[in-house]
């Protein structure tokens, strides 16, 4: 159950072990509990906050130009793990988008030609992003 709440991704999956590792008497089954709650992302850190699934996530993001990172975040309003070239451009307000710098900065993956899969733990990012960086667009769900 944890390793599926951290998407098994080895990242997640290392946090939350150091986790353990730093709780030697805290139960596998707690951690998920915690890591099931509202916010997953937060629970995927250390002490300090330096090293978390999300830092790893805005360090990517920041590196994306502005159109990549508005694509990721109006993706993010998707509430579905898969999406269409078409939607996409639709959900942007465009004819066409461009995935190749956001596939590059594996923040999405290519399914195949024209459909792209998000990450569980990274959509839950780009929706972070969309409320904090988009919070017009988010709240009226458009353009």
């Amino acid at each position: 159950r944890l390793a599926a709440l951290c998407g098994r991704m080895p990242l997640a999956l290392r946090i939350a072990a150091a986790k353990l590792v730093a709780q030697p008497s805290r139960a596998i089954g707690a951690l998920a509990d915690e890591v099931s709650g509202d916010d997953r992302l937060a629970h995927l850190g250390v002490e300090g906050g330096a090293r978390t699934v999300e830092a790893v996530f805005a360090t990517a993001y920041q590196a994306l130009s502005e159109p990549a990172r508005v694509l990721l975040r109006r993706l993010g309003r998707h509430p579905g793990p898969h999406v269409s070239a078409p939607l996409a451009a639709a959900m942007c307000g465009v004819s066409t988008v461009d995935f190749a710098e956001v596939v590059a900065a594996h923040l999405l993956g290519e399914l195949e030609p024209g459909r792209y899969r998000f990450h569980d733990l990274i959509r839950l990012f780009a929706q972070r992003c969309a409320l904090d960086d988009d919070p017009v667009h988010a709240l009226r769900g458009g353009r």
